[in-house]
C-alpha cells in the first residue's frame, strides 16, 4: 500500500497474475486474481474469498442498515 492507501499492483506476489482467476463465494463466477485484493484481519493479510463488487455491495448494505438504525433513534 501506499501512502494514499491504494494498492501498487506490481508490488502484489505473484499469485495475483492476470491469467489465474478465482471463483467468487458470493456470487459464484469466476473473476481474475485481482479482484480479490489482500485485506489484514487481526495484523494478518489474507486473501478474501469473495470478490471486490461483491464485497462493496455487502458493506454499502450494512452501512446502510447501520445508518438507518441510528437515525431512528
Amino acid at each position: 500500500m501506499n501512502s494514499m492507501g491504494t494498492i501498487d499492483p506490481s508490488s502484489l506476489p505473484a499469485i495475483y497474475s492476470r491469467r489465474k482467476t478465482r471463483k467468487c463465494s458470493s456470487c459464484k463466477c469466476l473473476k481474475p486474481m485481482d479482484q480479490f485484493l489482500p485485506i489484514t484481519i487481526n495484523k494478518k493479510t489474507v486473501i478474501p474469498k469473495t470478490c471486490q463488487s461483491c464485497r462493496l455491495r455487502r458493506n454499502s448494505y450494512y452501512w446502510s442498515k447501520i445508518n438507518s438504525i441510528c437515525v431512528m433513534r
